[in-house]
């Protein structure tokens, strides 16, 4: 909870917050070396900034968005450590005190020589001049007064650590961590690694209820096992140009600002195999639901023919749930056995959706593997066969797309002990393998051949029920059917997935969303979306 001085909840919607970008590219998500070099860049050439301006533009950009959550005066406690996020709490307590609230200031300074780097040095005389009063703590730490009321703000570290704390800052960080206060931290929870935390000690790290990114989120936000150290977080725009680090940047994260008019509209002299040919193995005996959920979300992403290959004597049902598909039978009624369907006439195929897990089933997937020519999407219960015959992966057509949950990915990978090790594992299986890994969770990641990983944004918790992922699945098949190219048909629709989650969401609850009400809401998506310009109108 909040404490009761604050303002509403810093709700995580990351289209609502301002980027400076010098082009129309994803938010890159920067690690540890790449944020200190955009830092560096940043006071280097033409209107450079020196480092005493560099600290006041973040201590602005912070102050800026604090005291939008500030209700009235407050007693704020504030750490600041021996780096450019300390420079950031000083500079920032110089503003609050001068706007009417008090605060107590503690300066951490953990350098054997006892000597500052010369920007917090500089901000400590600003603090010292302002009439501040701060502490300098170099051995023995008098803690402060502080409960679970108490708001606190860490400028100990930021991304300037590597590795895990040790010794006195890290006995700072259990001190407030045991006190259970309101914390915001300064670009990232003090003691956190921006990437890897495989080897850290989660109680010598902040535990932050709110984290002020500077410029980009880290890629320790969106993984699962630092979800309780970094709390609510948002990103603040800090006028910097990233433009030089693209070579270096693995991981993006797409936002709703990237896909506005995403969606062109239709050509008017054209027919239905114009927007896809698709076909569709899916469905066991007492698993058609899967199977008409993908279909549907199929038709609802504007593929232009769809066929459904289904047990035999499913196609009533299927005919009475969604009449717009065509249907082809398996030999048998329990599920998928094999198809005589020629291949060659679908511009893509996905495989999976209630498929039953069957070695009859296994069988005939395997074999469908090996005489493709083409790349598919496996889903589901084609990635429980494929985990039962791995060395079938290399056989997969470059360009095949794996959707897993993290259950699905370990079965058919390795198991995982962390979100972070998963991660880096889909990123090296993707490699491999020649293939796209839709690594599908709180924030879906689409891993390309490439190594690069994008990040989506919209979707909630609403999507934890059964059927989504069918949804997901017929969704990707519309998507690449149409010709839309494998990376661009993964992130679109993981995109159109969660956003739909979300207009749900903002109608009803979380609480009450099923596979069918996203279905329900693509068409939303692709109205919100659209590019309906003509060149006519743009020269208005």
């Amino acid at each position: 909870m909040y404490p009761v001085t604050l303002g509403a909840p810093l709700l995580f919607r990351l289209y609502h917050i301002p980027i400076i970008r010098t082009e129309q590219t994803m938010l890159k998500i920067l690690n540890d070396q790449t944020t200190q070099r955009l830092l560096a860049s940043a006071m280097e050439g033409v209107g450079a900034l020196d480092e005493h301006q560099l600290a006041e533009r973040l201590a602005d950009a912070f102050m800026t968005q604090l005291q939008r959550e500030l209700r009235s005066r407050q007693h704020l406690i504030v750490f600041a450590g021996p780096s450019m996020a300390g420079a950031v709490a000083l500079l920032s307590a110089v503003t609050l005190n001068m706007l009417g609230h008090t605060t107590d200031v503690t300066l951490l300074n953990d350098s054997s020589s006892g000597v500052l780097p010369e920007v917090v040095s500089w901000a400590k005389t600003r603090a010292l001049e302002s009439g501040l009063v701060l502490r300098e703590v170099s051995r023995d730490f008098v803690p402060p007064k502080m409960d679970q009321r108490t708001i606190v703000i860490d400028g100990i570290c930021g991304t300037e650590q590597s590795g895990r704390f040790v010794g006195s800052l890290a006995n700072v960080c259990r001190f407030i961590n045991k006190k259970r206060p309101f914390v915001i931290s300064l670009d990232m929870p003090s003691g956190l690694c921006a990437e890897d935390n495989r080897d850290n000690d989660p109680e010598a790290v902040i535990h932050a209820s709110v984290t002020y990114a500077f410029h980009s989120p880290k890629l320790a936000f969106f993984l699962r096992e630092n979800a309780a150290l970094v709390g609510d977080w948002k990103v603040l725009s800090i006028g910097l140009d990233d433009s030089s680090l693209t070579s270096d940047v693995k991981y993006y994260l797409l936002e709703d600002g990237d896909m506005e008019g995403a969606f062109g509209s239709r050509k008017r002299f054209t027919n239905k195999y114009d927007y896809g040919r698709t076909l569709l193995i899916a469905g066991s005996k007492g698993m058609m639901g899967a199977s008409i959920l993908a279909a549907r979300a199929a038709m609802r992403a504007g593929t232009g023919h769809l066929t459904i290959h289904l047990p035999a004597g499913a196609d009533t049902m299927m005919h009475l749930a969604v009449p717009e598909a065509l249907v082809t039978e398996d030999h048998s009624a329990e599920g998928f056995t094999g198809t005589s369907e020629d291949l060659s006439l679908y511009d893509a195929i996905a495989v999976g959706p209630g498929l039953g897990r069957s070695e009859a089933t296994g069988r005939a997937l395997m074999e469908l593997i090996e005489s493709s020519n083409r790349p598919m999407i496996l889903d589901a219960d084609a990635l429980y066969h494929l985990s039962k015959c791995p060395e079938k992966l290399s056989a997969l057509t470059a360009g095949s797309i794996l959707t897993p949950h993290a259950g699905e990915f370990d079965r058919l990978f390795g198991p995982s002990e962390t979100d972070y090790e998963r991660l880096m594992k889909a990123v090296e299986m993707a490699s491999r393998y020649a293939c796209y890994i839709v690594l599908k969770g709180a924030f879906t990641a689409t891993c390309t051949p490439r190594g690069r990983v994008i990040i989506n944004s919209s979707g909630n918790p609403g999507l934890a029920t059964a059927g989504t992922g069918d949804v997901l699945t017929g969704i990707i098949l519309a998507l690449l059917g149409k010709g839309i190219k494998p990376l661009h048909a993964c992130v679109e629709s993981v995109f159109i997935h969660g956003y739909a989650a979300d207009l749900y969401r903002n109608e009803a609850s979380e609480e009450t969303l099923t596979a069918s009400d996203v279905i329900d809401r693509i068409p939303m998506v692709y109205k919100g979306f659209q590019d309906y310009s003509t060149p006519w109108d743009k020269t208005l």
